[in-house]
């Protein structure tokens, strides 16, 4: 899978294991941030490993077009909520 902007995403390795986040950014051909809404935001993403992630939920991106952090952070959160699925 090329591009990972707006998929939702399970890490499978690491000490989150089985957590859900949605990808904000692709730093190169390695390396992504995510975020989760809660404990990382999109002011804070996290950084992580394209292998350590695996493709959950719909096929088709979320919009990451917000005008507001807090905003951005909360359709997060319900994003993941309705499309995650239970380890």
């Amino acid at each position: 899978m090329d591009d990972f902007k707006g998929r939702l995403v399970r890490s499978v390795k690491g000490r989150d294991q089985g957590h859900c986040y949605v990808v904000i950014e692709e730093l190169d051909a390695y390396f992504v941030r995510v975020a989760d809404g809660r404990k990382k935001t999109v002011a804070s993403p996290k950084r992580k490993n394209r292998i350590h992630l695996r493709p959950e939920g719909p096929m088709e991106p979320m919009s990451l077009a917000f005008s507001d952090e807090q905003r951005a952070d909360e359709a997060i959160r319900t994003f993941i909520n309705t499309h995650a699925k239970e380890v």
